[in-house]
């Protein structure tokens, strides 16, 4: 998943993007997720500033990690740029 920018929340705190892909990461563990690299890329990048990278034992694990990460992303009103995989 790759996040951008400083993100504002519904409660109007300002969570930025490396606080949102903490999250992201905590979440991936949550659904045991193994091996969470989240990659700085700002000084490369301008359209993105972390990407996250998670390894599953099985398609269907993948799946169920990138869900429950997507729906609590979404839960903040904010959208992962794109998702591989």
């Amino acid at each position: 998943m790759i996040f951008t920018g400083t993100l504002t929340m519904r409660s109007h705190k300002v969570k930025t993007s490396r606080q949102l892909g903490l999250s992201a990461v905590r979440l991936a563990l949550d659904k045991k997720a193994f091996n969470p690299v989240l990659l700085d890329v700002r000084p490369w990048r301008t359209l993105m500033d972390y990407i996250l990278v998670v390894s599953a034992q099985s398609t269907k694990q993948a799946q169920t990690i990138s869900t429950h990460i997507k729906d609590h992303i979404k839960k903040e009103n904010k959208h992962p740029l794109s998702i591989e995989g």
